[in-house]
């Protein structure tokens, strides 16, 4: 099975995702037959189940939010019940910065209890595995909560993806060593 990744959309700033001028339901990644929500904003579910194919979220084997901002993570518990069969089926994994489930949490704490593995993403760590996926993490990012770019590996390839920040000198670096890391 190949690669892919299809963006059911990119979001932006507030005024963006509350005219919806470009969509905000984030990354479905296939690797093999891991499949991968990234960042599931506002509108994450219409947009996987109106595709054509549509994508089915309970064959999901991870929601992944690189930080909690509205258009990162609006749609987050609402893919965590479709993931799960609204809660019957317990499965599949939930990775996420430690701040999107503490103080001011995005994650509500009754879908914690459907997922099978909760993961608290921390700053350059990793391999965080799902299915036959690594996911690793860069620095945290200049932002306003806890964000960390995402490097996935799978065999031999690597994707990475830069979520929001402002731009500080050591970003290009940091990515880079990030992404050495991912290689070992």
């Amino acid at each position: 099975m190949g690669s892919s990744i299809l963006f059911l959309g990119s979001g932006g700033a507030r005024f963006v995702v509350a005219r919806q001028l470009r969509a905000s339901g984030g990354m479905w990644f296939r690797f093999g037959s891991t499949q991968i929500h990234v960042d599931p904003g506002p509108g994450a579910l219409v947009r996987a189940l109106s595709h054509v194919p549509p994508c089915n979220p309970r064959e999901l084997d991870a929601i992944v939010l690189s930080h909690k901002h509205l258009d990162h993570s609006g749609d987050v518990n609402a893919m965590i019940e479709a993931m799960t069969s609204g809660g019957f089926r317990r499965r599949g994994a939930l990775l996420a910065p430690a701040d999107a489930f503490d103080d001011e949490h995005v994650v509500l704490p009754y879908t914690l209890r459907f997922v099978e593995r909760v993961e608290r993403l921390t700053a350059s760590s990793g391999p965080y595995p799902i299915g036959d996926v690594e996911l690793f993490t860069s620095l945290q990012h200049a932002h306003a909560v806890q964000t960390y770019g995402l490097h996935f590996v799978y065999d031999g390839l690597r994707v990475s993806y830069l979520p929001c920040g402002r731009y500080f000198d050591a970003l290009a670096r940091l990515c880079r060593a990030s992404s050495r890391r991912a290689r070992r």
